[in-house]
This record gives structure tokens, sequence and C-alpha cells, in this order.
């Protein structure tokens, strides 16, 4: 297994943090296990499967006949069902995921991004919550 580097980062797309509690993303590939953090006050907990574009696209393919005619065919069929509903949302929820890693700046996964503002790699969410409350004691929000 590959170790992970250690970093709390802040990002420059600050969010304040509310006395609500926090909001995690998670960014994670598809072999990743996570789990939710439990007696802490968090607000929002999204999970992001950066590789879920890819495994959408690699499920519709293998699908689809070898021979063009039977694939042509096989599409309509896929589309007129409603059978290419789930896929639609998997390809718009893995395009979501790619696009917020990107405008965060997010260089690795596993990747855990509180509040908006400040990044951990190599870890999950309630170590990383853990490094989070460490600094803000220690530093403050800002």
């Amino acid at each position: 297994m590959k170790r992970l580097s250690v970093f709390l980062l802040s990002i420059s797309t600050a969010a304040s943090v509310s006395a609500g509690g926090l909001k995690l993303d998670v960014f994670v590939d598809s072999s990743t296990d996570y789990i939710v953090p439990a007696n802490r006050s968090i607000k929002a907990f999204n999970v992001h499967r950066v590789d879920q574009l890819s495994m959408t696209e690699k499920s519709i393919s293998s699908q689809l006949p070898d021979n063009e005619a039977e694939a042509k065919t096989f599409l309509e069929d896929f589309v007129q069902s409603g059978g290419i509903d789930q896929h639609i949302v998997g390809v718009m929820d893995g395009y979501a995921s790619i696009n917020k890693a990107v405008r965060l700046g997010i260089s690795k996964v596993p990747a855990i991004v509180i509040n908006d503002r400040y990044v951990a790699y190599g870890m999950g969410p309630e170590k990383a919550i853990q490094f989070y409350e460490q600094y803000v004691s220690r530093y403050g929000y800002e």
C-alpha cells in the first residue's frame, strides 16, 4: 500500500467557518472506503468519486456489441427503454466531481476538503477533522 504524505493546506476560495458545523467534501476513487465521522457537528458530507466518469463510460462501453449495426440497435433500445437514465446521472455526477476537484485545486486522492477552505491529503475524514481542529486552536480561522 502506498503511503501518502499528510498535509493541511489553506485553499484560497475561503468560506468562513460557521457555528452550524463543518462541511466536508471527500475526494476518493471507487476503491477507497471512508467512514462518516461520528459525534461531530457536520452540516454537509459530500463524497466525490473522481473516477466515476470513467467507470460509467466503461460500464456503457462494456455492454456494446462489437458489430456496428448491433451496437446501433442496442443503443436505440437502451435509450428508449430508459436504461440510459442511470448512466446519464453517473456521467453528470462524474463531471461535477472532476469540476469541483479542479476548482478546489485537488492534486491527488484521497483528499478531504473542510469548509471549502482546508484540504487534507492521505487520510480519512475523522483524522482530517482532528488536524483541522488542531490547526484552528493553534492559529485561529485565518
